[in-house]
């Protein structure tokens, strides 16, 4: 036997045990949950929990943080962030989204869980409803996007495509089904009913590097379907390409990523109508930036 197979077989494990544990992002997870938690008192958002069990109707899955909003809000308001935690594997992977519908915008579309009154008789009664929310932000203005968006990368060759991004999208989407529906049970199990209120944002958190790409569609050629690259800015006009720390997503999702009562007292029949009850405001975060941010992300 060879005397240095021993030391180049440990050698060999150690190096499939390393790039196994970095290949994927529970690492990533672990510290984005070990920041927030430190900086607490700083945001005032509390870490409730860290692989949270939710059952929404497409699966079972788990939310990778859960947090809730601690700041000095009426007590009946229940304000959670449930945290998509998407880590990128390479320093030269980049997320590129679309030209912003909005430059400046502080009101994302949020589902509301909470209790309506109704005068039955000589009765009041009180029912838990679903209902789609615009809450200001105030202290957090940013892009706002809804037509396309891309992880642009390179591993073997160059690669773009929206599906890692739409993969965490649809994941906080799952995330907001489980918890909406989860406190609706529970809330329904108090038979004094006390007033409530619960707002549910989702939010991806990534280590790629954000930008947005600024055109103006005259500048796209109909028959080729691209654009000349002086046409095309990726930061402020005439400028190199800047990183931007978090911007909106409005995204579209169908039922069956959806609390089925979320449909419950809706009548219109146009998809105009029904064109907000088939969006989630997904906020997308820089790992860098995340404390800053929840130090931003508190109701007037």
């Amino acid at each position: 036997m060879d005397d240095h197979e021993p030391i180049n077989a440990e050698h060999n494990l150690q190096s499939i045990l390393y790039e196994g544990l970095n290949e994927h992002g529970f690492l990533f997870q672990e510290k984005c949950a070990e920041v927030l938690q430190n900086n607490q008192e700083t945001t005032k958002w509390l870490v409730l929990n860290k692989e949270y069990p939710v059952s929404a109707k497409v699966k079972d899955t788990r939310i990778d943080i859960l947090l809730k909003d601690v700041k000095s809000y009426p007590k009946a308001k229940n304000i959670y962030a449930i945290i998509e935690c998407k880590r990128v594997n390479s320093s030269r992977t980049f997320w590129l989204f679309g030209k912003p519908l909005l430059p400046a915008f502080n009101q994302p579309l949020l589902v509301n869980l909470r209790t309506q009154t109704y005068p039955t008789g000589r009765h009041i009664d009180k029912v838990i409803e679903y209902a789609l929310i615009k809450p200001r932000f105030n202290n957090l203005i940013t892009y706002l996007v809804d037509n396309w968006w891309l992880e642009l990368g390179k591993k073997h060759k160059r690669y773009s495509s929206p599906q890692p991004i739409e993969d965490a999208f649809i994941q906080a989407c799952i995330g907001i089904s489980g918890i909406a529906q989860e406190q609706e049970i529970q809330w329904g199990k108090d038979s004094e009913r006390e007033e409530f209120s619960v707002i549910l944002i989702p939010i991806v958190i990534t280590n790629a590097p954000l930008y947005i790409a600024m055109y103006d569609l005259d500048d796209v050629d109909l028959a080729s379907g691209t654009i000349r690259n002086d046409k095309v800015y990726f930061g402020p006009a005439g400028q190199i390409p800047e990183r931007i720390d978090w911007l909106l997503v409005d995204y579209g999702v169908g039922r069956s990523l959806t609390p089925d009562r979320l449909y419950e007292n809706v009548t219109g029949t146009s998809p105009v109508d029904l064109e907000d009850y088939h969006k989630r405001s997904i906020y997308i975060v820089n790992s860098q930036k995340m404390v800053e941010f929840f130090s931003r992300l508190h109701l007037d």
